[in-house]
């Protein structure tokens, strides 16, 4: 039911609790990142403003459409001040990191469903046992079960955890070799395709492949990993000094 000229619609709610929805009002003024929508409402007054969330406007605007969400408290732009805890770690990680524990271990029983599930009903805002209301897990199949897991932190754990899987799985070296994409400049964008050109083809390991877009999308920044080495850190110089026994990791 994806809709690339949609993209808000009929989706996993955990989306727009963690990115803001274009048109809605998100700090005050109407968020709308379209390359013709160079004024937008405030809400405040009700009147019109120029639209600083525009690239046509303001050249350094979001090169994606994509603000933060989640964290983040509407009463700041009025108190002119953030004030957010510090989340050291969730319920939801430690119900995921028991499920990949023990799907990783080959055992597939019903505590596996009962974890996933538990953190997919409190995203739907409904109670694990009303597996009609929420994509309730059901599966035992140990290859379903480790990609629905994958991608359950993807969605859940999306700030801050995301880099240490790819590390933890071994795909960096697939992932972190593509590009980070954004829309098109607004002078270029073909207003027919946004905010997507189309759907985003994903492999088993939920990766993107935006080489088929071409020019409808824009290239943002080139990563590079070097499997050879990355997926180790260097040991810090200080901890060396202190003790001479520690080797250094490979290729540092």
């Amino acid at each position: 039911m994806y809709d690339p000229l949609h993209p808000f619609r009929n989706r996993d709610p955990r989306l727009t609790k963690t990115v803001v929805e274009f048109g809605t009002n998100w700090l005050g003024y109407s968020y709308q990142p379209h390359p013709d929508s160079l004024t937008t409402r405030n809400y405040k007054t009700g009147g019109m403003v120029s639209n600083f969330d525009n690239r046509a406007v303001r050249p350094f605007a979001s090169y994606t459409g994509f603000l933060w969400k989640k964290g983040i408290d509407q009463t700041w732009a009025d108190r002119l001040v953030e004030d957010n805890d510090a989340i050291i770690i969730r319920f939801a990680e430690v119900l995921l990191t028991y499920a990949e524990a023990k799907i990783e271990l080959g055992e597939n029983d019903a505590s596996v469903l009962e974890a996933l599930n538990r953190v997919r009903a409190r995203a739907y805002g409904v109670a694990v046992t009303a597996t009609s209301s929420y994509p309730a897990v059901t599966t035992t199949d140990l290859t379903q079960l480790k990609r629905i897991l994958r991608r359950e932190r993807r969605v859940e754990l999306v700030k801050g955890l995301r880099y240490m899987d790819l590390i933890r799985w071994r795909i960096a070296e697939k992932v972190l070799v593509r590009p980070v994409i954004g829309l098109p400049d607004p002078a270029n964008q073909n207003r027919a395709k946004w905010p997507f050109p189309g759907v985003t083809p994903l492999d088993n390991d939920g990766v993107a492949d935006y080489s088929g877009f071409g020019g409808d999308v824009k290239v943002l920044v080139e990563r590079k990993f070097d499997k050879t080495k990355q997926y180790l850190w260097p040991i810090p110089a200080v901890e060396r000094r202190v003790n001479p026994n520690i080797s250094q990791n490979p290729f540092y």
